[in-house]
This record gives structure tokens, C-alpha cells and sequence, in this order.
């Protein structure tokens, strides 16, 4: 209750931002909920473990019996039980495996989910891209049409010559074409996002999305601190080295025998024989290739740790040189057209006598292909923010 009185006094201090952040973890959430890739790791991950849990376990008893007859009408009859079991310490190495492996399990899942966060964060952002560049086409092209209306009159009346009705007409085509063009691109990507999620009702939470999510972007010796501490691909390939020692355990005390126990009786010329008997199972020889596998897969794994260390540094350096300076274009961009009436001031221009056709719609264009560039370096901050803060 506490939780839910802090989040409304939130939400009303600060309406719009915490509507586009919790619409968008929201939206995200879902994908996430549904994600055929999650589910199937989920499952195939509990599977594996009950399976290795069940091989831990004594194996059945077994139960012989036999009738035998001689050649001058004698018999011979009876019946024995056994059980086998491998060398008690073994047992004890198993059960750690398991619990290894299924630390190592729980942390692949922990890093396919945040895998599978920032692929469903990328889409998101792409679609809320297409959204703005489809809001800033349809606004040109809503004004061109417009134009386009006043030009047919004006050419009726003689007023312009059909040299400047055909230039507008034409720039209708390009920018519908080019809003054409946006729309399908959304249409993809909003396919993408319903193959991710495993459900066509996903696209009920994408009607309202068309502002990027409000994150910040911290220092870069934050993100690697934050990289060594919380990256869960990395603690999986530590769970990994775990497991591969209780593994060497295992093959080791696998070399020890093993040994069977049992009783029997039989019955021969009216006299009955009973008594236990003693097995004793030695291991094979394949046993030390298989230590050797292990060791051999255990360094193979030390090389992996490495590089997984190296690749989160230089992967938060480049993305944070990148999301610097794409935030330096786009506050120079910013501080050109926001607030800007370029539109206006051209279209004043052009009915004033001031600008032609030709340079009205060249200018038109200049500025439509700055805008569109302003959120080109948007959107590409943004996928640069997202990897960065992938493990918030």
C-alpha cells in the first residue's frame, strides 16, 4: 500500500514523464511476458535439472530367479535379489553438480531475459522512431496538400501558370510517397514486435507510444562498475567455472567402483542353499578422457571470462562516446528548429511574391530532411542509451 500512495504522489507531481517511462516499461513487460525464446529456456532449463536429479538415485533392485533340469530327471530351482550402487561419496558430488548446474541454468535465463529486454527495447524505440518521422511527414504533407488546393484554384483563375501547379502536385506525390514508405516501415516493425511477443494483443499497448522513455546517462565508470557487478551473462560463465570443478568431482569419484549386494537362495537334490553375495563394478577406462574433457573445457571457459570482460568495457566506451556526441548534434540541431516557423516564414515568402515554386519547395524539403535528421540522431541515441542501461 505503502509502494502504490508513493507511486500516485509520483505520477501526480510529474504527469508526463512518469506516463511515457511507465508506458514504456509497461509495453516492454509485456513483450517480455510472452516471449516464445524466455519460455522455451524456462522449460528445457527445469527439464534438464530433473532429469540429472533423477539419475542421482539408487538404481532398482534386481530380481533372479531360474528352473534348470538334468539330463537323469534332476532340478535345480531358486531365486536371488541384488542391489548396486555406486561409491557413496559419488552421490554427494552429484547433488553439488546439480545445484551448480542449476545456478548456472538460473543466470542463463537471468541473461537471456536481459538479452531479450534490450532486443524488445530496440523495437520499441524503432517503432517510436517511425512514429515521429510518420508525424512529421503527415504534417508537410497535410500543408502541400493544402497548397496544392490553393494552386488548382489560383490556376483556374489564371492567376498561376500550370508550370507551378505541376511542381506542387508533384512534391504531394514524393512526400506521400515517402509517407508510404514510413507507414510500412511500421507496419514491419509492429510485425516484429508481435513475432517477439508471442501474441497479437501486444499492438493494444503500442497505440499510445510515441515518446521515448526518460533515462539518464551516467558516467562511464558507472556502467562498468555496473557491468561487473550486475551483468548476469558473466555471472552465468562463473557458475560455469563452478560447475566444471564439481563436474572434475564427479569423473573423479566415478573412477572409484562401484559395488552390488544381494541374497540368495536355492533349492538342489531336496537340500536348500541360501546366502549373500558381493559385486564389485570398476570403472572403464574412457573415465580419464573424460577428466580431461572437463579440464579442457574448464580452460576454455577462463578464455570466455576474459573476453566477456573485455567486450563489456569497450562495448560501454563506444557506446558512450557515441551517445556523447549524437547529444552535442542533436542540442545544436535542437536550438536551430525548435520553436522554429520555418514553414510559415517560406509559405509567407511564397505568397508574397518573394520565392518561386521551385525554391519554396526546395527550402521545404532543406528543412523536412533536418528534421528527419534531428530524429535520426534521436533515435540513434536512444539505442545507444538502451545498451548502455540494459542492466536497470
Amino acid at each position: 500500500m505503502k509502494k502504490i500512495i508513493i507511486t500516485a504522489i509520483a505520477t501526480a507531481l510529474l504527469p508526463s514523464i512518469s506516463l511515457r517511462a511507465e508506458s514504456f516499461d509497461n509495453v516492454v513487460n509485456q513483450m517480455l511476458s510472452g516471449n516464445p525464446a524466455i519460455q522455451e529456456l524456462m522449460h528445457s532449463s527445469e527439464a534438464e535439472i530433473q532429469e540429472m536429479r533423477a539419475e542421482n538415485v539408487l538404481e532398482g533392485p534386481e530380481l533372479e530367479g531360474f528352473h534348470k533340469w538334468g539330463n537323469a530327471g534332476e532340478r535345480k530351482y531358486g531365486f536371488g535379489i541384488s542391489q548396486g550402487f555406486d561409491w557413496p561419496g559419488l552421490y554427494g558430488a552429484r547433488r553439488q553438480m546439480i545445484r551448480d548446474n542449476a545456478t548456472a541454468l538460473n543466470h542463463l535465463r537471468e541473461a537471456t531475459v536481459t538479452e531479450k529486454k534490450s532486443e524488445a527495447r530496440a523495437l520499441l524505440i524503432d517503432l517510436i522512431n517511425t512514429k515521429r518521422n510518420i508525424s512529421i511527414l503527415s504534417r508537410i504533407d497535410s500543408m502541400m496538400i493544402n497548397l496544392a488546393q490553393y494552386y488548382a484554384i489560383a490556376y483556374k483563375n489564371g492567376q498561376v501558370s500550370i508550370l507551378d501547379k505541376n511542381k506542387i502536385d508533384i512534391e504531394v506525390i514524393r512526400i506521400a510517397g515517402r509517407l508510404t514508405e514510413e507507414n510500412n516501415r511500421l507496419g514491419d516493425i509492429t510485425a516484429q514486435i508481435i513475432d517477439f511477443s508471442g501474441a497479437e494483443t501486444i499492438t493494444s499497448h503500442l497505440d499510445n507510444l510515441d515518446n521515448y522513455p526518460d533515462n539518464m546517462l551516467m558516467s562511464t565508470d558507472d556502467y562498468k562498475q555496473l557491468a561487473g557487478e550486475a551483468d548476469p551473462y558473466m555471472a552465468y560463465l562463473r557458475s560455469i567455472a563452478d560447475l566444471n570443478k564439481s563436474r572434475g568431482k564427479v569423473a573423479s569419484r566415478s573412477a572409484l567402483p562401484g559395488f552390488s549386494l544381494g541374497y540368495e537362495w536355492e533349492r538342489e537334490d531336496g537340500q536348500d542353499f541360501n546366502g549373500f553375495n558381493l559385486g564389485i563394478k570398476f570403472a572403464t577406462w574412457s573415465n580419464k578422457s573424460r577428466r580431461s574433457a572437463i579440464a579442457a573445457a574448464g580452460l576454455e571457459n577462463d578464455v570466455r571470462i576474459s573476453a566477456r570482460a573485455q567486450k563489456l568495457i569497450t562495448d560501454i566506451d563506444n557506446d558512450h562516446s557515441t551517445a556523447l556526441d549524437l547529444l552535442k548534434q542533436i542540442d545544436r540541431f535542437e536550438t536551430i528548429l525548435n520553436g522554429s516557423n520555418h514553414n510559415e516564414l517560406l509559405l509567407k515568402a511564397l505568397k508574397g511574391g518573394q520565392i518561386n515554386m521551385l525554391d519554396y519547395i526546395q527550402e521545404v524539403n532543406f528543412y523536412l530532411d533536418a528534421e528527419i535528421d534531428l530524429e535520426t540522431m534521436r533515435h540513434e541515441y536512444q539505442l545507444a542509451l538502451s545498451r548502455l542501461n540494459r542492466l536497470q
